[in-house]
């Protein structure tokens, strides 16, 4: 959304949200695999809401972004490998970031935040590394990328870049709060049209890169452009990423640091979620009456052990006679839980996508009861289903099995580690593969797994083989 105008001056000032008057109206993936697009994310269903602004990834697990769109923000995703808008692209779930200290909603100066991710990404940034070697701008090329609307305020879906110079030194002409050593002023100015390139609606938050010897390197982060609009006569102020590197690099060590201390594992994102267009699914085991696949999920992060869920299992049965059931959805908790208190105060939401569209196509709640739970008993009628599935009628009931272990508290009831949620074919209709999404609270502790706007999977449907 566009934040109020500012007054800078003689020059009224708008966060800035594309690009204008572009050089290359359809980048791709492999043309600039360093920007990212930031989505808000409904804190309810958990699903992808609108891209606000743009960013940047510095590495595998680091990015960029402008400090006026996500102060006081929560719940937003990073998404990378999108070719378009309209592609889900490659979800990445946000730990945790942080806002330059001396940001000035008022000035735009210090306009820089720096966040790290829950997973690393699959392309391996070496911006930060680029940039600490390199100057600010390149004599060859210098380019601005983003997401969003063009100089006529319409939005294409496609990211956009422009060659732009470098104006600094006349910086002050344009906005008068303008500050050389933080502060970056650049565009490409057009004689006869009396106009720049630029950053436009759609764009705040995305890397103005330089080019030194074919290595790229982020020397800006967009922060604002005239007010006027998109087809104005003054460049787009960046701040200054070289200046920022100490802010950059302490933030990190400090998020970084915090992770660990709270002993968050870092899967590997391959072992959990898969590109949305993948042909192939996530290893699959065969035994003599089933076939199951898993993701190793994270674990840590500040949340309680007793609702952090480490594993999430899709399980396939044989259907040779009543006692066998066709699919079964796993979770497995990193600790366990006395039975009474997961049945009094825990709470499931498992959300189910059949496509590579990856939206809720199938989703039911365990809500908290009475009484307690005996392990290794399964339980019906127990679930709400809030998304009723293709099948419709045909998927009415789900079983809940909560599996004990050996562990006993004081008053010796066994408690629980691990959850299973049986339903029929059905409830998948014709689908080969299914992506799972689950959150588990207990006594208002919650853990959304693998993350916002994130699935694990792909899951194979097929059935076990019957050798």
């Amino acid at each position: 959304m566009l934040l109020s105008l500012i007054v800078l001056g003689a020059t009224s000032t708008a966060p800035s949200r594309a690009v204008s008057f572009p050089d290359n109206p359809e980048v791709t993936f492999a043309q600039a695999p360093f920007l990212v697009s930031l989505w808000s994310v409904d804190p309810e269903t958990y699903e992808r809401e609108s891209n606000f602004c743009s960013g940047v990834l510095i590495d595998s697990r680091t990015f960029l972004t402008a400090a006026h769109c996500v102060s006081g923000r929560s719940n937003f995703v990073v998404v990378s490998n999108q070719g378009t808008k309209f592609e889900r692209g490659e979800v990445l779930s946000v730990y945790d970031f942080r806002v330059h200290p001396r940001y000035s909603k008022s000035t735009n100066l210090n306009d820089i935040a720096v966040g790290i991710l829950n997973f690393p990404a699959r392309y391996n940034s070496k911006l930060l590394e680029n940039t600490q070697k390199a100057g600010d701008f390149s004599k060859t090329s210098n380019q601005i990328f983003g997401w969003g609307l063009d100089q006529n305020e319409d939005d294409t879906g496609f990211p956009m870049s422009a060659k732009l110079n470098d104006f600094s030194k006349s910086g002050k002409k344009y906005y008068r709060n303008f500050n050389i050593q933080t502060q970056i002023a650049a565009g490409k100015y057009n004689k006869v049209e009396n106009n720049f390139s630029g950053a436009c609606f759609g764009d705040s938050g995305g890397p103005l890169i330089a080019y030194h010897q074919g290595k790229p390197s982020v020397i800006g982060i967009t922060s604002y452009i005239s007010a006027r609009g998109c087809d104005v006569a003054v460049p787009t102020v960046f701040a200054r990423v070289k200046f920022y590197l100490p802010f950059i690099k302490s933030s990190v060590a400090s998020l970084v640091a915090r992770f660990k201390a709270e002993e968050t594992n870092f899967p590997n994102l391959d072992e959990v979620s898969l590109l949305p267009d993948t042909d192939s699914y996530l290893t699959r085991y065969s035994e003599s009456s089933s076939a199951y696949s898993s993701a190793t999920l994270q674990e840590g992060g500040g949340v309680s052990e007793a609702a952090d869920i480490k594993s999430v299992m899709l399980q396939a049965f044989k259907t040779s006679g009543p006692e066998y059931y066709d699919f079964s959805i796993n979770a497995y908790t990193s600790k366990p839980i006395e039975s009474c208190i997961e049945r009094q105060k825990g709470k499931w939401l498992v959300q189910v996508a059949l496509d590579s569209r990856q939206k809720v196509d199938f989703a039911f709640e365990i809500n908290p009861g009475t009484g307690c739970y005996t392990p290794d008993k399964t339980v019906y009628d127990a679930e709400t289903i809030l998304v009723t599935p293709p099948a419709g009628g045909v998927c009415d009931d789900i079983g809940v099995k909560p599996w004990g272990t050996s562990e006993k508290n004081a008053s010796t009831k066994t408690k629980i580690d691990s959850f299973s949620f049986f339903f029929f074919k059905p409830c998948l209709g014709t689908s080969k593969k299914i992506w799972i999404r689950i959150d588990h609270t207990v006594d208002g502790r919650g853990d959304i797994e693998p993350g916002l706007d994130m699935w694990a999977g792909p899951f194979s449907t097929e059935p076990p083989s019957s050798k």
